[in-house]
């Protein structure tokens, strides 16, 4: 996963949104002029905000001086800024539990003041927190309220800041449109503003999508332009991104002298800084630098410091890509005791982690901030209508009372039948209402039942199964005979591929439409689990962006592609296989083809597999055709008609 080799630029929210950095010199000067407590604290929390990018030491100084300071100032605004500077220098320092008590009792402080620029900065930078420990969900709905509060301030600067880590959340969830379109907001805006400090985030960040996505030269252009808007600012801790982030470029280009240099630059400076996320990911590029390079004692040496500081700072989703990475490790250098070791401990890590609840979450959080930002639109709206009626009302009083004695009987026939149209209007909008209050009601009890039975699928049945696997996984290696040890090894890849489909079921039931990324997502994962070494395995996805199938649609069609691809597997001897995804004439069109050997129909005739596909396929009202000839490969045809209840969901 590129998590590891790619390293994001989140803001943390210092006392003040400063535009770019100011001298520090100059700040320290001004302090000395200035004769207020007020005017003092300023002066420490500005220089706060300078030196955590540059020194934490000198920072902290100033924290202090800012702690002292706050104590004897009346306005508590004053003490809410102190709290989150200290913090800040907490987490900076990767005391994350510590930082993040401090920065829930300055919250409530905050709510209590409705101090609105303290809310904004407290909620991004718990955010932070959570998001490093890959809980994304609730880190999700703490930018979007931080972002709530910016747009309540009309506060550009930290609006900008906040894109910025909602963009990088999408990039962890997979979702890299939604990513870009945030981190591009972004970056418009701090350009708007000349704020170089801002740009040089967005520009790093743009090279790792863009490094994600294959496009090395773009990303080589945004990361040199982040690296020289670094060294102009002085800014450690971006620097030592860039250089990381070159390093993984090099890498991938097979240019192993420059990418271990820039690797070791960037070490250097996160070991100086005391970064220990930084400082992590660092340690696992080298390490598979040098396992690619087959350097298996130093790259197990820089896998295991790795593991050292996730292990005590719980950085867990870096925890789970280290694991995968050793077990990977282990197995190519012939250990396969240590590889199954760590695939156990994957496992066990996973399912703590595993939560098909957490896609809905991150929508349910983007749906209520836009809805928030909705209703205020229309609140204005309506306020500003309502001023120019009044206006409109007052200047036209005068010509209602000269002829208010003329109209007074048309005024009220026209009453009556309004009032008679407004009950007759009101009458079917309850009627309405009831009706679409039973349907929602109906659909809850459908959506709790359905949740209810995924949820015991997951929570009993899939730990039976991991208990299962476990045990015999660890039977298999401790059995000497070769037929019997194969016999275990045989059910434990069963019990694996059982887990495998029950989670794919259970994230089928937990939504009402899936579409076709989701599906394609899914489809790419299966094949990485396939046993098809040296083999071409390709999915093409024409369909449009706002399609979506029903449950029953996505599971049967999953599982025809599964079929087909565990028979070519299995059978096929092919090179290339294909899945094709296109629409036609409303209709959903899935092409299978492979370049394998073949089959005569007519002689074999259909087995089991062939006969499941065509079933599943009549079972969600789809056509289903097959062709194959001896030495001209296989393919297979689904056509699945689009009904109108598809294009309702599609388009809400």
């Amino acid at each position: 996963m590129l998590r590891i080799r790619i390293l994001f630029l989140f803001v943390i929210f210092s006392s003040l949104h400063l535009q770019g950095h100011t001298d520090l010199d100059s700040l320290r000067k001004r302090l000395l002029k200035e004769a207020s407590a007020e005017s003092k604290l300023d002066g420490y929390l500005n220089l706060c905000s300078e030196w955590s990018v540059q020194n934490q030491d000198s920072a902290w100084f100033y924290v202090q001086k800012s702690l002292e300071l706050s104590e004897s100032i009346k306005n508590k605004t004053y003490r809410v800024e102190a709290l989150n500077q200290w913090a800040n220098y907490l987490q900076r320092k990767s005391l994350s539990d510590s930082a993040l008590q401090i920065y829930n009792q300055t919250l409530n402080l905050a709510k209590e003041l409705n101090y609105l620029k303290g809310l904004a900065k407290l909620t991004n930078n718990i955010s932070l927190i959570y998001t490093q420990r890959g809980d994304y969900p609730l880190a999700l709905n703490y930018f979007f309220e931080s972002l709530g509060y910016e747009d309540q301030l009309g506060n550009d600067a930290g609006r900008a800041e906040v894109y910025n880590n909602i963009g990088v959340i999408f990039y962890y969830q997979q979702d890299y449109d939604k990513s870009l379109e945030y981190i591009k907001l972004a970056l418009d805006v701090h350009e708007n503003m000349g704020n170089s400090f801002g740009v040089k985030q967005a520009y790093n960040n743009l090279g790792g999508i863009n490094q994600m996505l294959g496009r090395y030269d773009s990303a080589v252009v945004y990361y040199q332009k982040s690296l020289e808007i670094a060294l102009e600012l002085k800014d450690d801790a971006g620097i030592a991104s860039a250089y990381n982030n070159l390093a993984g470029i090099y890498k991938e280009k097979g240019s192993f002298a420059e990418a271990e240099l820039y690797y070791q630059k960037a070490l250097a400076i996160d070991q100086k800084l005391n970064d220990y996320s930084a400082l992590a990911l660092a340690n696992v590029n080298l390490a598979l630098l040098y396992q690619q390079q087959k350097l298996a004692d130093k790259a197990l040496r820089f896998f295991n410091v790795a593991l050292s500081i996730v292990h005590e700072y719980e950085f867990n989703a870096l925890r789970a890509e280290i694991y995968e990475r050793l077990k990977t490790f282990f197995e190519l250098q012939g250990d396969y005791k240590k590889s199954l070791g760590y695939s156990n401990k994957l496992r066990v890590l996973e399912d703590t982690l595993f939560n098909q609840t957490k896609s809905k979450a991150i929508a349910d959080a983007e749906t209520r901030y836009e809805s928030a930002k909705k209703d205020q639109a229309i609140a204005e709206k309506e306020a500003q209508l309502a001023k120019e009626q009044l206006r409109l009302r007052q200047k036209n009083q005068w010509i209602i009372l000269l002829v208010f004695s003329i109209t007074i009987i048309l005024i009220i026939a026209i009453f009556i039948y309004r009032q008679q149209k407004l009950k007759e209007a009101r009458l079917k909008s309850e009627a309405l209402l009831k009706q679409e209050r039973a349907k929602a009601e109906l659909r809850e009890r459908m959506e709790a039942e359905r949740l209810r039975i995924s949820r015991d699928l997951h929570d009993h049945i899939g730990t039976q199964l991991t208990i299962i696997g476990s045990n015999i996984d660890q039977l298999a290696f401790k059995e000497e005979e070769k037929d019997k040890r194969s016999l275990l090894e045989n059910i434990s890849d069963h019990s694996r591929d059982t887990m495998h489909q029950l989670r794919e079921t259970i994230w089928a039931m937990n939504v009402d439409g899936i579409d076709m990324n989701m599906l394609v997502a899914k489809l790419e994962e299966f094949f990485r689990r396939a046993n098809a070494s040296g083999k071409i395995m390709a999915i093409e996805n024409t369909c449009e962006k706002n399609l979506v199938l029903s449950p029953n649609q996505t599971i049967a069609l999953f599982r025809i592609c599964q079929e087909a691809a565990n028979n070519a597997i299995k059978h096929a001897d092919f090179h290339f296989f294909k899945i094709k995804l296109s629409t036609e004439n409303d209709s959903l069109l899935v092409e299978i083809s492979d370049d394998g050997k073949g089959m005569n129909l007519s002689e074999n005739g259909r087995g089991y597999g062939l006969s499941n596909m065509e079933q599943r396929s009549k079972d969600i009202g789809a056509s289903f055709r097959l062709k194959s000839l001896l030495g001209q490969g296989c393919s297979i045809e689904v056509v699945v008609k689009l009904d109108s209840s598809l294009s309702e969901v599609a388009n809400s």
